[in-house]
């Protein structure tokens, strides 16, 4: 018999593998159709698994009372499905690409922009919520 532990340390292992393949072939879709300087990818990647990491912790603060093993084992997959997703080394990896061609602006900007539209994704999709909720009960 498998125990509590074992599940709570391979589930998360197995989405993350799952949450890197669905990266991998979601750049390569956008790089087919994007084809610039500026790797638009990574930032969407990024942005979008941390929009959907600010929506999984409001729901897990706010809806998830109890922590029951059934809720502990949907947060634990989704976060290592969204760890394995997002590719916030490999951005970084392509700042310093960018840089090492001698492309300082565009470095500079995606840097930046790695920095701030992940962060303001995840904000708004737990901050976007709680605001509703705080608005439907002051009605």
């Amino acid at each position: 018999m498998m125990s509590y532990a074992y599940v709570l340390f391979w589930l998360p292992v197995v989405f993350a593998g799952l949450g890197a393949v669905l990266r991998c072939a979601i750049s390569d879709a956008i790089g087919r159709v994007y084809n610039h300087d500026f790797p638009i990818a990574t930032l969407l990647i990024n942005s979008f698994a941390s929009f959907i990491m600010g929506l999984v912790v409001f729901l897990s603060s706010s809806i998830i009372y109890d922590l029951t093993f059934a809720s502990t084992i949907i947060y634990t997959c989704a976060l290592g499905f969204l760890g394995g997703f997002s590719t916030f080394s490999t951005a970084i990896l392509e700042v310093v690409s960018l840089f090492k061609l001698k492309k300082i602006k565009l470095g500079l900007w995606l840097f930046v922009s790695e920095l701030i539209v992940p962060f303001l994704c995840a904000f708004i999709a737990y901050a976007g919520p709680c605001f509703v909720m705080f608005l439907l009960l002051k009605s």
